[in-house]
């Protein structure tokens, strides 16, 4: 309930007609599942770095898993290029991916535009930065909502067999440094939000992270990470089933990573995976119904006949869509419930 009303006020807070009326035309193409989609993407992720400083054996970046993509630093004007062309659609840009956001020293940068075009900002981090005030300031008042700092353990030991290279002492002095100057500023944001993923080695410190969080006067978030069970799996293999939801990303996500690839959604991790590049889009529209767009909504179409030509496409390019495994997999119950 929480979350439907943190995500009803987000609508409001950030609505105009282009973006209501672009909201109810996404979810017309959902509920009909149509290969050409008439509206815009209402969510960009959007990836400022694909460097991080950890070494997460979640993560395909953590465990040295190639993408085939050059380490990359986002530039402002490929993000401003990206953003200009859909900023009267999009309601949320969510800074995070495959890698961490806060080295890109563009990126307060970013957040201010966006926050000057009416969109809200998230930022994912693991905080293991040296922050300072002025850096803290800065962040602050860069007009940043949403602040998701992980934090998956309450001793070095525990916190660091997940977050490998992580110094849990320095995101903890982060996390209350930003805490301190937001109410000496007397600022309600950013929202800091402590996230912990659950494993069988830290569940016992979910309370201690919890207690922490509320004394501070932060949100906490607790789920498991990626699936209950099966620590640090990144490579589920059930079979794809059409018979499955329809994966609302193709109609509602689009993801700039920071070699300025475009991918249909957050998940899609390898270069060879991206519909199309930054630098070749001239009218985004078209992008959005590209083959390889159409073909993938096609894959979750009403119609038997349309899913089955799809697939047979589809497995020839080697989709991302067919290896998806938040909604074309057994478990996709455990994939992401949100994505304003």
């Amino acid at each position: 309930m929480k979350k439907l009303i943190s995500q009803i006020r987000i609508l409001i807070q950030y609505s105009t007609w282009k973006k209501v009326f672009n909201l109810i035309f996404t979810g017309i193409m959902i509920i009909l599942r149509k290969s050409h989609s008439y509206n815009y993407p209402i969510v960009a992720y959007i990836e400022p770095t694909n460097l991080c400083n950890l070494n997460c054996p979640g993560c395909p970046t953590g465990i040295g898993i190639s993408s085939n993509r050059e380490k990359s630093l986002l530039s402002f004007n490929q993000f401003k290029t990206f953003v200009y062309q859909i900023k009267d659609f999009l309601f949320s840009i969510n800074f995070s991916n495959w890698g961490e956001p806060l080295l890109n020293s563009n990126l307060i940068k970013m957040v201010e535009y966006a926050h000057e075009k009416n969109i809200r900002t998230c930022i994912d981090t693991n905080l293991n930065i040296e922050l300072d005030e002025s850096k803290a300031n800065k962040l602050i008042k860069s007009g940043l909502d949403l602040l998701t700092v992980s934090l998956d353990g309450f001793s070095q030991k525990t916190y660091e067999k997940y977050r490998r290279r992580g110094d849990l002492n320095l995101v903890i002095k982060n996390i209350k440094l930003i805490a301190k100057l937001k109410e000496k500023l007397n600022s309600n944001n950013p929202v800091i939000e402590i996230q912990f993923l659950k494993f069988s080695h830290n569940i016992h410190e979910v309370k201690l992270v919890r207690d922490f969080a509320e004394k501070i006067g932060t949100r906490f978030v607790s789920k498991f990470g990626r699936r209950p069970n099966r620590e640090f799996d990144i490579h589920p293999n059930e079979p794809y089933n059409p018979e499955y939801p329809a994966c609302i990303f193709l109609w509602t996500i689009i993801t700039l990573n920071s070699d300025g690839g475009l991918a249909p959604c957050c998940l899609s991790y390898f270069k060879k995976d991206d519909f199309g590049k930054l630098i070749e889009i001239s009218d985004f529209k078209h992008f959005w119904n590209s083959e390889e767009y159409k073909y993938s909504r096609a894959l979750f179409s009403r119609i038997k006949n349309v899913r089955r030509s799809a697939i047979k496409l589809l497995k020839k390019r080697e989709t991302p869509c067919l290896r998806c495994f938040y909604f074309t997999k057994k478990d996709r119950k455990y994939g992401p419930m949100g994505i304003l």
